[in-house]
């Protein structure tokens, strides 16, 4: 997601990501996972709106993937990265969809119900199945 340089230091922004950062950090790059709904919504008030249309290569968009999570909290999570300032590419990527349950072909049907007019070519490069700390279940989707 690209927009004004320095956006994505933005104290909202920090606000929104403080809970799902993995530890994760390479080449001024920075890893989230499973930021649930309380989160979305903050970062979807903080990111400009043209930002809304983007995608991770074929992902759906990131208001695609921000909608599924804020209309069905406690069922879905989204992950991604940050590129950080200096960079010049700076920019929030949202490139993995958390979706409860345990089996990835009933979690791409259940995405494919949620937004009508997906087609086939956004199907995720990786689905796997993960636990949180609580022992539940969840498809991890993820575009490359």
């Amino acid at each position: 997601m690209y927009a004004q340089q320095g956006w994505t230091a933005e104290k909202s922004i920090e606000k929104a990501l403080e809970n799902a950062w993995t530890g994760d950090t390479w080449g001024g790059c920075r890893r989230f996972e499973r930021l649930g709904p309380l989160d979305v919504h903050l970062l979807a008030m903080a990111i400009p709106e043209a930002c809304l249309r983007d995608r991770h290569n074929n992902a759906p968009t990131a208001g695609q993937l921000i909608q599924v999570v804020l209309t069905n909290p406690g069922n879905a999570m989204i992950g991604g990265y940050r590129i950080e300032v200096p960079r010049a590419d700076e920019r929030i990527s949202i490139d993995a969809l958390w979706i409860r349950g345990s089996d990835p072909k009933t979690a791409w049907g259940w995405l494919e119900k949620q937004l009508p007019g997906l087609s086939g070519s956004h199907s995720p490069d990786e689905a796997s199945v993960r636990r949180d700390q609580a022992g539940g279940m969840w498809v991890r989707m993820w575009w490359d």
